[in-house]
């Protein structure tokens, strides 16, 4: 099932739930999933690519994974 779908020429597949900056202004992406979600394709593509860029990025299911993280 398909939530939505992007078709606009501006608009990024795979962008992550939340963007940010850190306190120490480093560039943030956090996709955030259930314990079951998947992570889709496009999704990791993105996160790949941040994470090229020297971004703190990852998938969160939980808090405890935001403080793995650093956070």
């Amino acid at each position: 099932r398909k939530f939505r779908k992007n078709n606009g020429k501006f608009e990024i597949n795979g962008v992550s739930d939340i963007l940010g900056i850190t306190k120490d202004f480093r560039p943030l992406a956090l996709e955030v999933k259930t314990s079951t979600g998947k992570v889709s394709d496009s999704q990791k593509a993105f996160l790949d690519r941040f994470a090229a860029y020297h971004g703190l990025c990852g998938v969160v299911r939980s808090i405890e994974d935001c403080e793995a993280l650093g956070l």
